[in-house]
């Protein structure tokens, strides 16, 4: 198994439109970190970074008051570290009303190619690397064609899950499977209360 590093690096934000009034912040559970994907599972693939990585990590969690749930992983290395910059986002969207997610993805979908095409970047599917039901999976492509990263949809039962990483790029299946998929089948578990997230 393989993950193929490149010294590229580049910055990517999420817009989320909140249709919601009122939310409330929570501290991330160990069941809601277990749906990321994190620094230290990417490091059993790779050489690991010589530096504490948990200080370059953010994670929340919102909860809103029209039962819809938000949970976010971000990572990304300090700007002293030109050899090997690395960025990922995990993005969990959560409703009771699946029709929402439906929808949320629509909206996530066209931010984020708007974006990488004023960055002269393209986005090249590749589900024949990793598929899991409705899941879609595309290759983060630079200029010249080279790949630099993925991106990763996925509408779950009741969640939207988004994860993107740029820096490396992984193209071998097993990986795919051993990190991603059990968090895709965690998510599909995930039901909606008022103000309440619950792992069943």
């Amino acid at each position: 198994m393989r993950i193929h590093i490149h010294t590229f690096g580049i910055l990517f934000y999420f817009l989320f439109a909140a249709s919601a009034t009122s939310c409330m912040i929570q501290e991330i559970q160990p069941d809601d970190r277990d749906l990321f994907v994190t620094i230290e599972e990417i490091e059993e693939y790779m050489d690991a970074y010589e530096y504490d990585t948990q200080p370059y990590e953010s994670q929340e969690k919102t909860l809103w008051f029209d039962t819809t749930v938000d949970l976010s992983y971000e990572f990304e290395t300090p700007d002293t570290d030109e050899e090997n910059p690395l960025y990922l986002n995990t993005e969990i969207n959560c409703s009771a009303k699946k029709a929402d997610t439906s929808l949320d993805k629509l909206v996530s979908k066209g931010i984020i190619t708007t974006f990488l095409e004023a960055a002269n970047l393209k986005l090249k599917e590749r589900n024949d690397i990793f598929k899991y039901k409705n899941s879609q999976l595309q290759m983060l492509l630079n200029e010249n064609g080279n790949p630099v990263g993925n991106i990763l949809y996925y509408s779950g039962n009741k969640c939207l899950y988004t994860f993107m990483i740029s820096g490396l790029y992984i193209d071998d299946s097993e990986i795919w499977n051993e990190i991603v998929l059990p968090k895709l089948m965690k998510t599909d578990k995930i039901d909606i209360g008022f103000f309440e997230l619950k792992h069943l």
